[in-house]
């Protein structure tokens, strides 16, 4: 059941067109007002802006025109815009305020006739384009359709996307009217036109002209001129498109804006008042309507993108207030959109700035969670909505270049390419990112599952490319950028092993040793799994064992060689024991020890071979008897180390030097001989 109707009970639009034209006759420093009135103030700066928010006053357009804006202000608010020494003025009543919609104008579309004229054209086109169902509305269960453009538009191909869509807001119906003639434009020009056709050979372009299904019945059928909102039936008393005025967009309303119901800081933008004209919905995506256009968008994941809204001639984009990693090239493709749509208002081009990132509307939506360089389009001049039928195709040509201009940009200057697994070939959804930029403002960038491909649209110059995956090796690529055309750079990643992460050769270290010996090993630490590898590592404190690095960073598919050193110099025979504890951020295995076992072979002090404490001229003898191998010293044995002082080369043998040395010294008192009786060992060798 379908009943309109005026909440209020009484003919407000009247009474509004009646006070209105009253404000026009007077001039701004009048002592009597109107009960409300159209004022525009000059230079807003942003502290202004945020009192004209906090004394409620009513913005008349959503284009915030930098160098103007223009309120609804009550007798009390204008009275203190008089305060305020603001430059401020009256301006007269938007021309068509009270004009009926033309419902019966051929040269506009409703539901019925855009989704007549896009069967036909898929029927006059076959191959070119593809009509497609993306979900139902809210309210009515209409369909939402897609329509796309290609050389081969049945096929998913790897070619970059642009995507357009309109009427998020039901009185803006320009945006159906100017996706509708592109649309029939590039079918008509194809293969007949070199540019159009070179469009399309190489792009994949996707419109929704229609978002807001339901709520362009409001307009269509003369139910409000100045609908906004989607046909939310949101008390539910089966009554459709209630009101509490219809005569400006600014109404309080039933239904939901469609464009504050996007997922990006969705509850920081619109508003949470049901009747309020910005009235965001109870959650992010609650409607059909943005849940298809989002799901599209996910789908195809367009490089560009605009949506076309109504009235201030001017592209918004993002952003401000964070930190846009794209900001230079977004003011640069919103320059050349802005400065190509000429109209008889904008001579010189469209203006163009930044919006406050925290709105919940599709285009900060779209550049925030998926990349996509997004644009909105306030069309027509300031206050029209809806224009003449005869204006459309004169309008559209005014805007198409801005338009078309996504056409060319899209197919670069950029980086591409096609991250793969290294092993197998198979694509991959990694993470792209350009380590030149502060990524923290957006979510992560990614390579679509279907090819494995990113596309980022740059301006010249030089880049590092980084890419990750959970399951693989990050790869860093430098890369330059120049000319018209993407730079291609092809990444293929490591698989990482499922486990361990971190690997230890040899797992523990066991060996043989002279008295008097010193001896480097090494722990090689291998990174198999982990981004960066931390560790420490760490012993107790025993006098023959020392770490000169206790940790360090091993990065992927990296080796460390851990080094730590054994002495034996106040070692006796036997065996000895101790552990080296690593800690490290393997998730898998964090702790980790490593056994060292170290036996010293020392069966008898050469110095003191008979055992009895003290060097003797027997033990000086045994000494000569076993460099000459006579008898009296056992065969089969070695003896290692060094008698004097300074040392000889590690491991060296005890030689005819050292003997003599010694033999001079016992029974000469040679100065220059320093034993060290303990500094040496004979050990079996069979």
């Amino acid at each position: 059941m379908f009943v309109v109707r005026d909440v209020r009970g009484v003919a407000f639009s009247s009474v509004w067109l009646i006070l209105f034209l009253l404000a026009v006759t007077l001039s701004f420093a009048s002592d009597s007002w109107p009960v409300k009135s159209l004022i525009r103030i000059q230079n807003p700066t942003s502290e202004m802006l945020i009192q004209i928010h906090q004394k409620g006053l009513i913005p008349a357009s959503e284009a915030e025109i930098r160098k103007w804006i223009d309120v609804w202000a009550d007798q009390e608010q204008i009275y203190w815009l008089q305060q305020t020494g603001w430059q401020t003025e009256l301006i007269p009543l938007p021309e068509g305020i009270a004009t009926a919609f033309p419902a019966w104008d051929p040269e506009f579309h409703d539901y019925n006739k855009m989704v007549a004229v896009l069967d036909s054209l898929v029927i006059d086109h076959p191959g070119l384009c593809k009509k497609e169902s993306l979900g139902v509305s809210t309210q009515l269960g209409r369909i939402m359709w897609g329509f796309k453009i290609s050389d081969n538009a049945d096929s998913d191909e790897d070619e970059p996307v642009v995507m357009y869509d309109g009427t998020h807001h039901a009185c803006e119906v320009m945006g159906l009217e100017l996706n509708m003639r592109l649309i029939k434009e590039l079918l008509d020009e194809y293969g007949i036109n070199p540019q159009v056709t070179n469009w399309v050979n190489s792009t994949e372009i996707w419109f929704v002209p229609l978002v807001n299904v339901d709520g362009h019945d409001a307009v269509v059928n003369d139910i409000s001129l100045f609908w906004r909102k989607n046909a939310r039936d949101l008390d539910l008393d089966g009554n459709l498109y209630e009101y509490l005025c219809n005569d400006w967009w600014t109404c309080s309303t039933e239904g939901i804006d469609l464009n504050r119901n996007y997922d990006w800081y969705w509850n920081q933008g619109g508003s949470p008042d049901p009747w309020n004209y910005y009235y965001r919905g109870v959650t992010p995506f609650s409607e059909g309507e943005t849940r298809a256009n989002r799901d599209l968008a996910l789908k195809v994941r367009p490089s560009l993108y605009i949506t076309f809204h109504s009235y201030g001639e001017v592209v918004i984009y993002p952003w401000y207030g964070a930190v846009a990693p794209d900001q230079p090239l977004l003011n640069q493709v919103a320059y050349q959109i802005s400065s190509r749509i000429l109209t008889p208002t904008s001579p010189f081009g469209y203006s163009y700035y930044t919006d406050y990132y925290t709105q919940g509307e599709s285009y900060l939506w779209m550049y925030g969670a998926l990349g996509t360089l997004g644009f909105l389009i306030e069309t027509l001049p300031y206050p029209s909505f809806i224009p003449p039928g005869t204006a459309l195709d004169s309008i559209y040509s005014e805007i198409k270049p801005g338009m078309t201009y996504l056409l060319e940009r899209v197919q670069g200057p950029g980086v591409t390419g096609i991250v793969t697994d290294s092993i197998t070939g198979q694509p991959l959804v990694g993470q792209v990112e350009i380590l030149n930029f502060d990524l923290s403002a957006v979510l992560p960038r990614t390579s679509d599952s279907t090819f494995g491909r990113y596309r980022w649209l740059l301006q010249p110059g030089s880049y590092s490319l980084n890419v990750t995956h959970p399951l693989y090796y990050p790869k860093t690529v430098q890369f330059s950028v120049s000319g018209t055309s993407y730079t291609q750079v092809h990444v293929a990643l490591k698989p990482r092993p499922s486990e361990p992460s971190l690997v230890i050769e040899p797992g523990s270290v066991s060996d043989t040793l002279f008295a008097d010996t010193s001896a480097t090993y090494y722990l090689n630490i291998i990174n198999e799994g982990l981004d960066t590898l931390n560790f420490n590592v760490a012993h107790s404190p025993v006098n023959w064992l020392n770490l000169p690095v206790t940790n360090g960073a091993v990065v992927p598919v990296d080796t460390f060689p851990l080094p730590f050193q054994v002495n034996t110099d106040s070692l006796v025979g036997g065996s000895y024991w101790d552990t080296l504890k690593m800690t490290t951020n393997d998730p898998l295995n964090p702790n980790r020890d490593v056994p060292v076992q170290i036996t010293v072979q020392c069966l008898f002090k050469p110095m003191d071979a008979n055992s009895s404490g003290d060097l003797t001229l027997a033990d000086v003898l045994h000494l000569v008897n076993y460099i000459f191998n006579k008898p009296g010293f056992p065969v089969g044995y070695l003896c290692q180390g060094d008698l004097d002082s300074p040392a000889l080369p590690a491991n060296s043998m005890i030689n005819l030097s050292d003997v003599i040395g010694l033999v001079n010294w016992y029974l000469k008192g040679n100065a220059s001989f320093t034993p060290r009786p303990n500094h040496a060992c004979c050990v079996a060798v069979n």
